[in-house]
């Protein structure tokens, strides 16, 4: 058995305990456990909100701990949670949904019995009940959008979402039950869906709507002015609502939510509570770039960074163009240079959606307004 790092010889220190007592705790929670019980969740069960992963990891650490001051309960939390929020920044509602969690669970804290196990106990009950509450976020919020659905209209919905998927599965299941009783198919309805490039996450909206028998249509991203006329509503979903009442979400709904307003189409956005975040951005350039890029390797910004004025020439043209103007290529080197330095050499995985462009967000606490989710936020917060 490996022995301690402590020294053997003379009376052994408090510092010395406490700093032996850190880098346990410290191997015990940085070796990646976290972050690797995290991704395993999230990709055993792909239908579950990476929040909803996070705070069930959270609510394991929180049983297995075997510390015993409260302090040291939240040190290990906050570890786990940064843990997560750097294995990968593309999931914005899990520092919102941590937050929340941390709150709820230590809102009576200052109540809790003296016996720390007691404590710890009480602190456990409030974490499964935490965890019970959140899971149940997508079947509210599917009830709460039954009635704003026209019966056999067309919808647009942009990039992939969980919750709207659910929504939409629950009006189908409604919708499709009072067919039958009814010998009526007038309630179909269908669903535009952008290919939200470059990631196409459209793609994957399109099969599991398929799979759920829900007629719907992938379409370019570019036909989005062509096709708003025929659609009764645009529905998208939110990876985060920031205090304004805007949202944070798959590039590309900024631009669906413009055009929608400019041909009078209300705008719905389906968003659980727990993606409420405390941040205020101004525009687009205000979003925290924690909350803008990717962890990995995104595309490139421009397909044209790459790309050589004489690609575009035929062979014959470019023998004439080296031989008459050599001083081109070295201009346009210099050009070429001075764009790929300048320009933004990453493509953001997210945009800001304006609250002006918003007609409702549809969320488990009911149908708001963009106006009123500073308010939730004090009520969430404090």
């Amino acid at each position: 058995m490996q022995r301690s790092s402590l020294p053997t010889h003379g009376p052994v220190s408090f510092s010395s305990i406490c700093f032996l007592s850190l880098q346990i705790l410290s191997k015990m929670h940085s070796s990646g456990d976290i972050a690797g019980l995290f991704r395993r969740i999230c990709k055993a069960s792909p239908e579950k909100s990476e929040a909803l992963a996070a705070i069930d990891v959270l609510t394991r650490v929180l049983h297995d701990s075997h510390v015993s001051t409260v302090q040291g309960l939240h040190d290990v939390l906050n570890t786990a949670i940064l843990e997560m929020t750097e294995a990968d920044h593309t999931y914005l509602c899990v520092k919102s949904a941590c937050e929340l969690f941390q709150r709820f669970i230590t809102l009576t804290i200052s109540d809790a019995p003296d016996d720390f196990n007691r404590c710890k106990q009480v602190l456990q009950e409030r974490a499964d009940m935490f965890l019970s509450k959140v899971g149940a976020c997508k079947r509210q919020i599917a009830e709460n959008f039954l009635n704003l659905l026209p019966d056999g209209g067309c919808i647009l919905v942009h990039s992939y979402s969980r919750v709207v998927l659910s929504a939409l599965e629950a009006y189908a299941a409604s919708k499709g039950n009072a067919a039958a009783t009814s010998n009526l198919s007038s309630s179909r309805l269908h669903c535009y869906v952008t290919t939200c490039a470059p990631h196409e996450s459209g793609r994957k909206m399109t099969k599991e709507l398929a799979r759920l028998k829900i007629p719907c249509t992938l379409i370019p991203d570019l036909s989005l002015g062509y096709l708003m006329p025929r659609v009764n509503l645009v529905l998208m979903g939110a990876h985060a609502v920031v205090e304004s009442g805007g949202v944070l979400n798959d590039l590309g709904s900024s631009t669906v939510a413009m055009i929608a307003a400019a041909f009078g189409k209300p705008v719905y956005v389906l968003a659980e509570s727990f993606k409420f975040i405390r941040a205020f951005p101004l525009d687009q350039h205000h979003i925290p770039a924690e909350l803008k890029y990717s962890s990995g390797v995104s595309p490139a910004c421009s397909p044209l960074r790459n790309l050589k004025m004489t690609d575009a020439l035929e062979e014959d043209e470019v023998e004439d163009t080296e031989e008459d103007f050599p001083e081109l290529h070295t201009s346009w080197a210099r050009v070429n240079e001075y764009r790929v330095q300048t320009i933004e050499r990453t493509m953001p995985i997210t945009d800001y959606t304006n609250p002006y462009y918003i007609s409702y967000l549809v969320t488990d606490l009911g149908v708001l307004t963009p106006s009123v989710v500073s308010d939730e936020l004090i009520k969430l917060y404090l």
